[in-house]
């Protein structure tokens, strides 16, 4: 069931179903466990908007100017009185003309754009025709900062996943136990009045949670076995894959001990 109390969904339906009763013992524990649930479900979205805050931060900033900036310098050349500057450009340009609209892209669009074009730029410059055209020039001090850009954007994003990880682990994990804990002195409470005190609210109360529980640990089941079953066909797929080349190379390899044996 830890699984199950992972999620705030599940804790706020709990909540909407114990409101509707209404013994005095049972109505103070359903208090403590409505502040834990409150409490639980805050945390996890101050975590969510503090990692999108700053996402956004550092989506909007040097890296949006230097692609943006890198991209129409490029263009601004492809007419240059250097024939060999200019045939390198117009060859970077086929890269990045399509990457339109790159400042409201986002953040996930926006360094698959970057990644695809210090890749193809940095296998482009590296070749003998452009490397001396390229060394020293504006153009390279262009792509020295989209790369830069890009290297301290990746950085701020890992850092962000770290901060996170660690607030999960000390205070989240706190929290958690927490709203866990008063879940379960709720339930086993009602249990109770329903069982000695034949309370019949009580008793739909734990039949309610105990189905939605089942269904949430059906659904979950469902989706392991889903994602099992995709990872099985991905697995097969990549052996057949490999069998295939096997028996091709060995193929190859009978043909030519037969062409040798025949000369």
């Amino acid at each position: 069931m830890r699984k199950t109390l992972d999620t705030t969904g599940f804790h706020k339906n709990v909540v909407e179903q114990a409101n509707k009763i209404s013994v005095k013992e049972f109505r103070a524990l359903l208090d403590t466990y409505t502040t834990a649930v409150d409490k639980f479900g805050g945390y996890i979205s101050s975590i969510a908007e503090t990692e999108a805050r700053k996402i956004a931060s550092i989506n909007g900033s040097k890296r949006v100017e230097a692609f943006c900036g890198f991209r129409s310098y490029v263009k601004s050349i492809t007419r240059h009185p250097n024939a060999e500057m200019e045939k390198l450009a117009a060859e970077v340009w086929k890269i990045v003309k399509d990457y339109v609209g790159a400042s409201n892209a986002d953040r996930d669009k926006l360094t698959a754009m970057i990644d695809l074009t210090i890749a193809n730029v940095s296998e482009l410059i590296a070749e003998e025709t452009y490397a001396a055209i390229y060394g020293g020039s504006d153009l390279e001090q262009w792509f020295t900062l989209l790369f830069s850009a890009e290297k301290e954007y990746l950085a701020a994003v890992k850092s962000c996943v770290e901060e996170r990880r660690i607030r999960e682990q000390e205070t989240n994990n706190r929290i958690r136990n927490e709203c866990t804990e008063a879940f379960y002195l709720l339930l086993n409470f009602a249990k109770y009045m329903a069982a000695t005190k034949n309370d019949s609210d009580c008793g739909e109360f734990v039949r309610e949670v105990e189905l939605m529980a089942d269904t949430r640990r059906s659904l979950y089941k469902s989706r392991d076995k889903s994602r099992a079953e995709k990872r099985a066909v991905t697995e097969n797929s990549g052996q057949a894959a490999n069998a295939s080349t096997e028996n091709t190379t060995t193929g190859e390899t009978l043909t030519s001990v037969g062409q040798n044996n025949a000369a």
